[in-house]
Order: C-alpha cells, then structure tokens, then sequence
C-alpha cells in the first residue's frame, strides 16, 4: 500500500510536466484506425483524457473519443479501472447520460479510450454565467427542472453503484430541445488530487466535505453537489467563499441560508437545498431517489404560488399579502356582502366575486377588466428555453393564401389540463391564432393557420403553455415576426406567342412555404433525421408535403409537414422540390428529436413491387462479416429511407 501512494503521489505530482511533454511528442493516432474510429482532430485535453474528434466508419457518424492521458495509462491499476467503469457505463441506456458507444485500447499504446455519441450541446457552467448577468433572478421552476433531470440519471446510477466523481456544472449539458445531458459519468477520480493547479479540471467546490477528505462517494455526495447547483442557479453565487479546501469542511449551516439571498421562494424550496447542503453527511437525503420526491414537492408548491401571483413574474414579498392578506380580503367582501343585503342593496359584482377562490380575487384586484382570455402582458410570463421554435422563420412573409405552419418543441408530456395557444399581436391588437395539445411523440409540436385570419402586415407571435382549468400561463417562447402580403395576381404576364398559356411557375420565385414531391414508388416518414429512427408511415411517388427546416448533418433530410399535420422527416434522395423554391433559402432545423434507443424490433417493410429475388450464392460474400452463421438466400429489400 506504501509502494501504491508512492506510485500516485509521483504520478499526479509529475502531471504538468508529462501532459506537456505529450504535446510535444504525441503518438501518431491519426495514422491508423482505433477499432472502427478515425481520429479527425484533437479537441481538448480533459481531466484524465485526451478528446478528439472521430469518425465511425461502420456506422457512417461523427463521435467523441476520449483516451487516457499517457501519465495515467502508465498506471495499471488505474487505467484498468478506467476501462472497467467505463464498461459499465456503456451499459446503460439514459436520456440524460451521455451514450457510451464503446470501451478499447488505442491500437500501439495500449491507451484505454472509450467512444461516445457526439451531441450539439451548451455547458451549463457557461449558461450559468449568462443567467448572473440578468437583472432578474433564474426562475425558480426553471431551476428545479433542470436539476431534477440530472438527479435522474444519478438515481440509475446510484442504483448500478456508479458514481460521479467530479459533478459540477461544466459537465452538465444542455441540447438545444432543453433535454439535460450528464456527462464523465464513471469515470475514476485522480487519488490524492489537490488544489494547487496540479489537475485544472476538477473543481472541488462542489464537492461534498467527504469527498474532498478522500472518502468513497455516496448518493449522499451526489445529492450535496446537486444542492450546490441549484443554490447557484437560484442565487449567482455558491453557498459560500471558496478560499481554502479547509473553508469547505467547516463551514457552517448559517452560511448557507437561501432565504437570505431568494426571500421570494416556497418553503419547500428552502428546506430542498438546505438539507441537501448540510457538512453532516447524515443529515441529507439519502440519496437522488429521496432528492427527486422533494424536488417534485418543490416544483408543485412554486408553480402553485406562481398560480397565486396571477401575473406577477417574479414573486417577491407581495406573496406574504397573498398568503395572509387575500383570504382577509375574502373575509371583508362577504362581510360586505352581507352588509348590502342588510341595506337592501344589489352588488351584484361584489357577489359574484364572493363565490371566486382567494388567488381569483387577487387577479380580479390587480386586473379589474380582466377576461377569459389569458393575460395580454407578455413580459410578465416566464420565458422558459425548453419552448423552442422553428417555424415559421423570423420575418418570413407568407401572402394571405397561404397556409401558415407554426412548430415549436417542447421537452416533456402535458399535463392534463395544459395546452399551446398561439398568439399574435401588434401594438394595437392581439388575437388567438389557435390551440392545440397534440404532438406524435410528447415533444414536437405544430399548428396550421391559414394566413387569412390575419391582416396586411407585421405581426409578432409567440407560443404559450397556459393551465386550460386556471387560464394562467405557465411558460413562453421568446417572439418571432411575420410578414403578411396580399396574394399576388394570376395575370399572364404580356408575350409574344399569343398561343403561349401562363405556367403556373410564372408566380413569384420565393415560396415562403417551400414544398417537395416524393419521386420513388414509396419513401419513407421517419421520426428523426436519419434511418435509425422509426418509421411514421409511408409516402407514395406524387406525394406533396411542405418542408420547415432541412438538416445536413446526417445524410440530407428535410424536416416537413403532411397534409394531415403529421411532423416528420423526409430524405432529400427520395424527393424533389416543387416549383422553383431555391433549397438554400429553406432554414436549418433548430433542434433534432434524440437519437432513439435501439431495440430489437423489426423494421417494418413496404414492397409495393417485390423485386426479383437472386439465386443463392454459393461463395462467401459481403462485407462486414457478422458473427457467425452463413448468408441467407434471399433477402427482402429494405424499404427507402
């Protein structure tokens, strides 16, 4: 045990000097293949890996591949419990872990590597520092939600006795759908790691005080980490100052009173963090499964006071007037009541408010000529990234015979009584353009309008998440502006050849709603762009559908809408613009649906015309050589992408 700390000791001491040096002289792995990956570029060094960007030439994709710095890999009994961990995580399937695709060794070096999905994505360290620059603080449900995602991914982990070693916010990322990625799940904290620059990556100050004393980490430790972030989340600053590791372990409970930086919060908010930071490890909960059941009490009790608020953005201390202050109200308007009755008087306003709950009454005091139609003021509703849209395009003009195709994502299923509205407006009026609840897979939405129901001109739009039983808003996407234009003419233009009939190509050259027709027998309207998704349905050769987005990244799809409203994709391959629609004008899709998870299921197939089947060969055959077993006859040809 000696010789091991020894070995450590001079090991992360001599970390600097070896991971320049490894700069210097890197082993040539852009030359040969590392398994089925081609090193593209290296990207980064990490905490323990080196990160480069990779090609899958099995499976025709990008991917990260991240192998151990050298100075670790000369550790065996690290670098094997490296690749043993990382195995393990390569086992599971999570929406909010990133996927682990493969463990190896580099193919001269022995270096252990494991290859990952390669995602667009935010860090949520850099998303911190933009949410300290606002005026405002984050949004208490925002926040919730965010972490909650997190805490879900480390309560399978916890399960499978995997744990983070270094959880902090730069190794969370956010999608551009707002769907939360958790990232170095598994892998094996540095031994005797201290702070004086030796290893940059590792940021003990969301670190649990065990942790940081070297002990095993627990659900306990995670469940302090998450406390950290929300603390910071909620309040731009962490628990406490950071000066020393010494500071971190002794600071005491007082220091960490939320209430004093957010007195606008729920009791359960308060009691959520401020058991989750405790230094006393047993006086936290237990682990992410206990922290997720306090977290969704914290969620309801600030949604419920964001409800009360009626249309307050931010609570702040009037929510102390409405927790004492409305039901006294209550009480003197049945007084009130009941006074005029005496009198022979007839109020009949005053007691049709009597019948109101509390927090109705607050909005009818604040609002007198409030109506049914939810609230006008715009910038008193939260704005929520999870809304995003993608359709239409910022100023895109559509002429008043068109059709108007409205599509935004939004990352989680309805509550029953939630519901999208979309709403335009200009300075002068303001309007409902229509409603929906549904979305074929709980995450893609969309609404069609015709261009009609508005008037010439610029109108800005936006959509927002309302509670159908309060009329409250929840949530909103940030606003977007079209442009409305009268429908042009079908005048011929003047020619030469009297007998030359108009085409109808003659019409404007730029289609706001650019549309495709499918050209092959049958192609096929899949839930993502690329043929690993599933299948919708099949479209047949004629078929017109109207494109929103495209998206080159994988192989050239288009994001489109069908006659019917179904949302789906499409292979350029498989279709051809209509008109003269020039492609490059066509925006790029915002987000993409996550990559499904595979399963055994067959892909279902359509063979309108079977082809002729070949004889058997009777050689070898094919590439790819799977495991075992010879080729078979015949084989039914899948269907188009």
């Amino acid at each position: 045990m000696a010789m091991q700390n020894l070995l450590d000791n001079s090991l992360v001491d001599g970390r600097n000097s070896l991971v320049n040096h490894s700069k210097m002289a890197k082993p040539n792995l852009f030359d040969e293949l590392v398994d089925q990956y081609k090193l593209r570029k290296h990207i980064a060094h990490g905490g323990v890996t080196d990160v480069y960007l990779a090609y899958d030439v099995d499976e025709n994709r990008e991917v990260i591949v991240e192998v151990l710095l050298p100075f670790l890999a000369q550790n065996r009994t690290y670098a094997d419990r490296f690749a043993t961990k990382m195995r393990q995580v390569a086992q599971i399937r999570h929406r909010h872990i990133s996927q682990v695709l493969q463990v190896g060794l580099t193919p001269f070096n022995n270096r252990p590597y494991f290859a990952r999905e390669h995602t667009e994505y935010y860090p949520l360290n850099k998303r911190m520092n933009q949410l300290k620059k606002q005026d405002t603080p984050v949004h208490s449900v925002y926040a919730l939600k965010l972490v909650r995602q997190i805490a879900e991914a480390l309560e399978l982990a916890e399960r499978l006795e995997i744990f983070h070693h270094d959880l902090q916010p730069e190794k969370v990322w956010l999608e551009p759908n707002g769907n939360v990625i958790l990232a170095n799940l598994g892998v094996p904290r540095l031994k005797n790691f201290s702070n004086n620059g030796t290893n940059t990556k590792q940021n003990p100050n969301y670190w649990s005080p065990e942790q940081i004393q070297g002990k095993a980490i627990v659900g306990k430790s995670h469940v302090y980490s998450l406390g950290v972030i929300i603390f910071e989340l909620l309040t731009g600053t962490l628990p406490t100052t950071y000066d020393s590791l010494l500071q971190n372990i002794t600071r005491s409970a007082n220091q960490n009173s939320l209430i004093q930086l957010r007195p606008d919060l729920s009791t359960e908010t308060y009691r959520l963090v401020n058991r989750a930071i405790r230094t006393q490890k047993w006086n936290r909960f237990n682990n992410c499964k206990e922290f997720i059941i306090a977290i969704d009490e914290a969620i309801k009790a600030e949604e419920f006071a964001i409800g009360a608020g009626a249309s307050q953005p931010r609570r702040s201390t009037a929510n102390l007037w409405l927790k004492i202050g409305a039901p006294l109200l209550v009480l003197v308007m049945l007084a009130s009541v009941i006074l005029l009755a005496l009198r022979g008087g007839q109020d009949n306003t005053a007691v049709s408010n009597t019948a109101l709950p509390s927090a109705a009454i607050a909005e009818i005091a604040a609002e007198p000529t409030s109506t049914s139609t939810p609230t006008s003021t715009m910038e008193a509703i939260p704005v929520v990234d999870n809304v995003v849209t993608f359709a239409p395009a910022q100023e895109q003009s559509f002429n008043d015979s068109e059709i108007i195709n409205f599509a935004w994502t939004w990352p989680m299923p309805l509550a029953d009584d939630e519901q999208f509205i979309v709403e335009a407006f200009t300075p002068d009026r303001q309007f409902v353009v229509g409603q929906t609840t549904d979305s074929p897979d709980n995450f893609n939405y969309n609404l069609a309008a015709p261009a009609a129901n508005f008037t010439i001109g610029t109108f800005e739009w936006q959509v927002i998440l309302v509670s159908s039983s309060s009329n409250l808003p929840i949530t909103q996407s940030e606003s977007q502006t079209i442009i409305i234009t009268a429908a042009p003419t079908n005048t011929p233009e003047p020619t030469a050849t009297p007998t030359l009939t108009p085409e109808p190509s003659s019409t404007p050259t730029s289609t706001p709603n650019p549309q495709v027709q499918v050209n092959v027998s049958s192609a096929s309207l899949r839930e993502g762009p690329s043929t690993r998704y599933n299948i919708i349905r099949f479209l047949k050769n004629g078929d017109v559908v109207t494109v929103i987005a495209i998206n080159r990244e994988e192989g050239n799809w288009y994001n489109v809408i069908t006659e019917d409203g179904t949302l789906g994709w499409l292979a350029i391959s498989v279709s051809e613009v209509v008109g003269e629609t020039a492609v490059s004008l066509i925006p790029t899709a915002a987000t993409i649906p996550p990559s499904p998870t595979p399963t055994n299921t067959p892909t279902p197939t359509n063979t309108p015309t079977p082809l002729p089947t070949k004889p058997p060969s009777t050689g070898g055959g094919g590439s790819g050589g799977g495991s075992g077993g010879g080729s078979k006859a015949t084989r039914t040809p899948p269907p188009p992408p």
